[in-house]
C-alpha cells in the first residue's frame, strides 16, 4: 500500500514522525534532568507541592530544550523508524 493511499500526504507523515521523535527526545531529556536533580538534592526532603512544581518545571524545560537544542536524538530516532520513501522525501524537501 502506497503512502498516499492511506489518506495522508507525505508532508503530514513526515511531520508526524518528526513530532514523535521530538517527543521521545523530550522524554529522554526529562529522564536525564530528573536523575540529575535526584543526585543534587540528596538528604533534603521536599514537600508534595515542591515535587509537583519540580515535575512541571522539568517537563517544560525538557520539552523546550528538545525544540531548541540539537541533541541528535531526534535524528537518530528518525533514521530508525522512518520508512526509506519518507527519508528521501524529507531530504529532498531540505529538512
Amino acid at each position: 500500500m502506497r503512502v498516499e493511499e492511506r489518506g495522508y500526504t507525505p508532508q503530514e507523515l513526515v511531520k508526524n514522525y518528526e513530532n514523535f521523535a521530538e517527543s521521545m527526545e523530550s522524554e529522554f531529556v526529562k529522564m536525564m534532568l530528573t536523575e540529575m536533580k535526584k543526585s543534587s538534592s540528596l538528604g533534603r526532603e521536599k514537600s508534595q507541592e515542591e515535587n509537583f512544581y519540580d515535575d512541571l518545571m522539568t517537563n517544560e524545560y525538557a520539552a523546550n530544550s528538545a525544540k531548541r537544542e540539537n541533541y541528535g536524538i531526534k535524528e537518530m530516532i528518525l533514521k530508525q523508524i522512518m520508512p526509506e520513501q519518507l527519508k528521501a522525501y524529507r531530504q529532498n524537501q531540505g529538512q
